[in-house]
């Protein structure tokens, strides 16, 4: 076969490749998406009784909020990484910041807090994980067909985003408000799982 003839028969092989769209458009669906599925487990697992009364306390607004921007920095951080454009590695500072910035202000939080309202809560951590798996399983798959290089950070900050939202649709379900308890039950564990990240970016952005 000649060279000609080669390049024939792969040229008839071809496929349209279509685009992926940009990471804003991709991270809308991603979150439009999620928010439809933690509604859906909201419902499912029951809202606590008094919630009107609860999403004015200080103890759910700020965690919630806090929650939510660092999911949806995290996720749109990660959609922006995928793109392999050498301008787009100065950006790994921001999302890096916003980790250390976080880990921070709960270390300070864990040192000045008042332990003793820390009731044991391993159902809120389940509850994490269980309110986390589809979101997470559809954020991956859409990163993945971009092909990040930065498989570790992205893999990190998908799942630290996706924890996130999910603590965020944790206030709505959890019957505790003390602050020691959403240290320790709701912040803590979202950034220890959310260190599997890594691993899980390394693996499934080969």
């Amino acid at each position: 076969m000649n060279t000609e003839t080669l390049i024939h028969d792969l040229a008839l092989q071809c496929r349209p490749v279509k685009p992926i769209g940009s990471p804003i458009i991709r991270f809308l669906r991603w979150a439009s998406a999620t928010i439809l599925l933690l509604f859906v487990g909201v419902l499912i697992a029951g809202p606590k009784p008094d919630l009107w009364n609860a999403i004015s306390e200080p103890s759910f607004i700020f965690p919630a909020i806090g929650m939510l921007c660092l999911s949806l920095i995290s996720t749109m951080s990660a959609f922006v990484l995928t793109i392999p454009d050498q301008r787009k590695h100065r950006f790994n500072a921001i999302p890096i910041s916003v980790v250390f910035i976080s880990v921070g202000i709960i270390a300070s939080i864990s040192i000045f807090s008042d332990l003793q309202g820390s009731n044991p809560g391993l159902i809120c951590i389940l509850r994490v994980v269980c309110l986390s798996v589809v979101p997470a399983l559809l954020l991956f798959y859409m990163l993945r067909k971009a092909a990040p290089l930065s498989s570790g950070l992205v893999g990190l900050l998908a799942l630290l985003g996706t924890l996130a939202f999910s603590e965020f649709a944790l206030q709505f379900l959890c019957k505790k408000q003390f602050w020691a308890h959403i240290l320790i039950w709701h912040f803590l564990p979202v950034f220890a799982l959310a260190m599997i990240g890594i691993i899980v970016g390394r693996l499934a952005f080969k």
